[in-house]
């Protein structure tokens, strides 16, 4: 394959693979996160979370749907986590999308809280 076409259709794959990253519901022990499906050459989707201290971002899922329901149980107490949400195909995977930034509160309170989605400039 021409080399052009393949720098080409990767950086289409960034620029429009993972435009929002929301949150639909929570309740006491999960969240759900949601994406737009952007792009039809997309193979599949990448969640990648990491505690806000942290510059390594780690899978925690892989797979074709446009949501993921995280559960907060094994998270720790007053530690803010970061996801974004990268897709993929056989070429490569994209930039990371807007992060969502969640914290779970101590012990003696009550349901998450959603810090901040913050949009990417990296497109």
């Amino acid at each position: 394959m021409n080399p052009n076409i393949v720098s080409a259709f990767k950086n289409c794959l960034l620029i429009a693979a993972v435009l929002c990253l929301l949150v639909s519901s929570t309740s006491a022990a999960s969240f759900q996160l949601l994406w737009d499906e952007n792009i039809e050459t997309v193979s599949g989707y990448r969640v990648y979370m990491r505690e806000n201290f942290s510059d390594e971002f780690r899978i925690i899922w892989e797979g074709s749907e446009n949501n993921h329901d995280v559960d907060d149980t094994d998270l720790a107490y007053d530690t803010v986590y970061v996801f974004v949400v990268r897709a993929f195909n056989t070429y490569g995977e994209s930039e990371n999308s807007n992060s969502v930034e969640y914290e779970k509160p101590s012990s003696n309170g009550g349901g998450g809280c959603f810090i901040s989605s913050i949009i990417s400039s990296g497109i």
